[in-house]
């Protein structure tokens, strides 16, 4: 319309033409030409050649203006005061190793820990977890309480040990969890297993707020998976398996009723170096906090957990009860309601009963001889020579 003459293109559409290239047309003429015949020669000057001297500094101008990049990003966000949780938890994922991820990780699924716990539970070198706490602290993914150890009930004189730095996961640790499963964080801290803060105020969430509130009872549970793996290690034994109250409890349904059962804890111990023979076991602490309905109530529901033979569905063995109670009071409450348990509801019960103080003195810890079953008072190591047979 301008006058303007315009090229179109057209490809060969014969065989001997194949591998020419393109032939081209002027718009409203029928032949056709190649590229080299279709343009004019130029006629514009040549390139000036560059001056001897280069500015290099307006070379490098867009390199020293750039963007940090993404590693050196996540350095000064983690360690920024002022970064968001958003980008904290951008951050941290990116920054995380490993062993950061197993120590947060431990420490949703089992809050308050100490460093040195979270070392012998995991199976991390204490040097390892020291590093990965100082970055999760550093980012905000855990924060600590320091918990102090009631003072012993006999005597008012003794020196109070010091404060214990108990660590545990915060939104933001939160947030990087849910961040690696793909899911909202509130979604995954109501549906995983896990006990996190929910909120930016410290308050707690659902089932840290419960084990805040509990913070002796809890406190005495992560000590007991203490002195079990410590004793699988001395022993020679892999370190045994650890789930927590809330991965441990069960639902079910017996003779027309649902039952529940919440164990404090529950584990596998492999009793040989070859991992052929697992002896299976619920962990209750007792505190001796609670009432002889209490008890009962608790024993109703484990009475219908082996009367049903729920355990099937998890081992091959049923597993024993083992019960540590904070002193030898507590002990014999808990070993007469037992018995009461085994005369109302017509199930013999697999309990073995100690104390912590037996557990923390003896050699061997809880491998030692120092059980209980609850109509003998006689003590006896948890995997004797028979159960050894019959679950191998």
């Amino acid at each position: 319309r301008r006058g303007v003459r315009v090229r179109q293109p057209s490809w060969p559409r014969t065989a001997p033409a194949v591998g020419e290239g393109p032939r081209w047309w002027w718009l409203g003429e029928d032949e056709l030409v190649g590229i080299g015949d279709a343009l004019e020669p130029s006629r514009l000057p040549p390139p000036a050649v560059l001056p001897a001297t280069v500015h290099h500094e307006l070379l490098e101008r867009g390199a020293l203006t750039r963007s940090p990049l993404l590693t050196e990003w996540a350095r000064a966000t983690v360690r920024s005061a002022t970064a968001s949780r958003r980008d904290r938890v951008a951050a941290l994922r990116i920054r995380l190793d490993a062993d950061g991820l197993r120590v947060l990780d431990e420490l949703a699924r089992h809050p308050y820990l100490t460093a040195a716990e979270v070392a012998l539970v995991t199976g991390t070198p204490p040097a390892a977890v020291e590093a990965a706490i100082r970055d999760l602290v550093k980012g905000d993914a855990i924060a600590w309480l320091d918990y102090e150890p009631p003072r012993p009930a006999e005597s008012s004189a003794v020196a109070l040990a010091p404060p214990e730095r108990r660590y545990f996961t915060t939104r933001t640790g939160l947030g990087v969890l849910a961040a690696r499963e793909a899911v909202p964080d509130l979604r995954y801290a109501v549906h995983a297993a896990i006990a996190a803060e929910t909120g930016g105020r410290g308050r707690g969430g659902n089932r840290l707020r419960y084990l805040r509130r509990n913070l002796d009872h809890t406190v005495g549970v992560n000590a007991c998976w203490a002195l079990l793996a410590r004793d699988a290690l001395r022993a020679g034994l892999p370190r045994p398996s650890w789930s927590s109250e809330a991965e441990a409890t069960v639902r079910f349904e017996h003779r027309e009723r649902t039952y529940w059962i919440r164990p404090d804890g529950a584990g596998v111990l492999t009793h040989d170096a070859a991992g052929a023979a697992a002896a299976p076991f619920l962990l209750e602490y007792d505190r001796g906090t609670m009432r002889r309905r209490d008890y009962l109530r608790k024993l109703a529901g484990i009475a219908a957990y082996f009367d049903r033979e729920v355990w099937r569905a998890t081992h091959e063995a049923p597993p024993c009860v083992l019960v540590i109670a904070e002193d030898e009071r507590g002990e014999a409450r808990f070993a007469a309601a037992v018995q009461e348990a085994t005369a109302r509801f017509g199930v013999a019960l697999p309990v073995l009963l100690t104390t912590r103080r037996r557990v923390q003195q003896a050699s061997r810890g809880t491998l030692g001889r120092i059980w209980r079953t609850p109509a003998d008072e006689q003590r006896r190591p948890w995997l004797s020579a028979e159960d050894r047979s019959v679950r191998q």
